[in-house]
């Protein structure tokens, strides 16, 4: 450090020191505020270095945003992200979730949902230190945020992803006739009934990546799919049913 004699209009009372971006260029400021003589409000904000140091740039989003939901509680994980001047084991994450009923907000952290800058910073800022986090909430259609953090509070975009849990609407409802099983990464639907069935196979999220009819007396062995949970829907005889299938 260069020693330097303190501005006049930094000397304060009672004040404190705080690293954080107020000019919003991505750098950390170094600013005091407190109380001068006669009350008022004294504050400054000086550049670190006087701006020889390389500006910081902020981290990647994470990847690989999953979530699910179990018992109650929505489980949510990513990969950790990178940054040219924090290593990612520094990095922490902010999160915001929108419930998708009212539109109602919350986040880890306050911040611009859309920008990613945190609307608060210095020593006073609280953050997620790993790469997953569950949450309690009532069952519902949520749309979920994670962004990563850097050691100078610049905050990456978000990822996004938004997840309704499936309900079994119709436990009683099943057509024994009908044998799902899963092996080499496939669905196979067996249908020994009288009559065809019509099927649809969906993500955890609601993406449908195939649907079709299986024949009477036929076995659909259906395209190879990413492991995975997946939900398929089975209709006939004016019945439907869901069931969970796991794809290793």
């Amino acid at each position: 450090f260069t020693a330097a004699e303190v501005p006049e209009n930094m000397r304060a009372r009672s004040g404190s020191v705080n690293l954080v971006d107020i000019d919003n260029d991505g750098n950390q400021d170094y600013a005091n505020t407190g109380w001068r003589d006669g009350w008022a409000t004294a504050f400054a904000i000086n550049k670190l270095a006087n701006g020889s140091l390389p500006s910081n740039t902020p981290p990647s989003a994470p990847e690989n945003f999953l979530v699910s939901y179990n018992n109650g509680k929505y489980n949510l994980s990513w990969n950790a992200a990178g940054d040219t001047e924090t290593a990612t084991d520094a990095l922490r994450y902010n999160l915001f979730i929108v419930d998708e009923k009212n539109d109602r907000i919350f986040a880890y952290a306050p911040v611009d949902t859309l920008s990613g800058k945190l609307k608060t910073g210095g020593g006073n800022i609280t953050l997620i230190n790993q790469t997953s986090f569950e949450v309690k909430l009532s069952e519902g259609k949520y749309r979920f945020g994670i962004q990563s953090i850097d050691q100078a509070d610049a905050g990456s975009g978000f990822e996004t992803y938004t997840y309704e849990p499936i309900i079994d609407q119709i436990k009683n409802i099943s057509l024994s006739d009908v044998k799902l099983n899963s092996k080499d990464r496939r669905i196979e639907i067996r249908n020994t009934a009288s009559s065809e069935i019509s099927y649809s196979i969906t993500t955890v999220n609601g993406q449908t990546v195939e649907k079709g009819i299986a024949g009477t007396g036929s076995t659909c062995s259906l395209q190879r799919l990413i492991p995975g949970i997946y939900l398929v829907k089975l209709t006939g005889n004016n019945n439907s049913f869901y069931q969970k299938v796991i794809v290793f």
